[in-house]
């Protein structure tokens, strides 16, 4: 998988996943240039199935993806970009 263009669907944010529910993000582009964390999972079940995950910020200095120890995080075919140069 690469970033070609073709994935036409993005989130530019945070999102925060908690209490047990189960979400997927498939063929998704998941972006932020702030400092914070892209995707957060707290007891809860997560699939990135084809997704591209990635912060654009300079001085970031949060992970891109926190899960605590009650959740499952599937990461299936994606791209989780940790460089700092801004596309």
């Amino acid at each position: 998988m690469k970033d070609d263009g073709s994935l036409t669907t993005s989130i530019n944010g945070t999102i925060l996943v908690t209490k047990g529910h189960q979400v997927s993000f498939e063929k998704m582009i998941l972006n932020d240039n702030i400092d914070r964390t892209v995707v957060t999972v707290n007891g809860a079940d997560v699939v990135l199935n084809q997704c591209i995950m990635r912060n654009f910020s300079n001085t970031n200095k949060k992970v891109l993806l926190y899960a605590n120890d009650n959740a499952q995080v599937k990461i299936i075919n994606s791209i989780v970009d940790t460089s700092d140069q801004k596309r």
